[in-house]
């Protein structure tokens, strides 16, 4: 079964992508926060499907697989977001204090 190309697969991102990285390898989320993490991923910082360019450096964060997921998250609503699971989305744990992690 062929998988769909997108643009992600090609050569243009790849190169693009490389170059964000180069030019900023640590997670800029993260530094943001005053943490040093370094960063595998890039993000688009106005999403795709919100009307961001897909190859504007302007548009582009160097980001850590944790910040890029929790960025997402929220703005897709999904299922890991903590205003649904009551999770603080900095650290990952639970807000209820009753929670067994919490203790």
């Amino acid at each position: 079964m062929a998988r769909n190309l997108t643009i992600y697969d090609s050569p243009r991102w790849r190169r693009l992508r490389k170059q964000k990285l180069s030019a900023n390898p640590l997670c800029e989320y993260c530094l943001a926060d005053g943490r040093v993490t370094p960063a595998s991923q890039v993000d688009h910082f106005i999403p795709i499907t919100a009307g961001g360019s897909v190859d504007d450096w302007d548009n582009l964060k160097s980001s850590c697989p944790t910040c890029h997921t929790h960025k997402t998250n929220r703005e897709s609503g999904s299922a890991f977001n903590g205003r649904r699971w009551g999770v603080d989305p900095k650290t990952g744990l639970p807000l209820d204090p009753s929670h067994e992690w919490s203790e």
